[in-house]
């Protein structure tokens, strides 16, 4: 798997347990690529409510 700056790349975000906002998190993957990948756990902060929570691999999705 290579993740990569590419412009077919497309930014992940995960959803705020909290709140639903969607929240960046600075990863950049192709669609393909991100199905089966096995990215380790990581914290992010909702812009809006400012929880934080861990996040993992299952957690990211594509902002459609």
């Amino acid at each position: 798997m290579t993740v990569s700056p590419n412009a077919r790349d497309l930014e992940l975000f995960v959803a705020c347990k909290s709140c639903g906002f969607p929240v960046a998190t600075g990863l950049r993957m192709r669609a393909e690529e991100l199905e089966g990948a096995r990215l380790p756990p990581r914290a992010h902060r909702c812009p809006r409510c400012g929880a934080s929570h861990l996040y993992a691999g299952e957690d990211l999705a594509h902002q459609t």
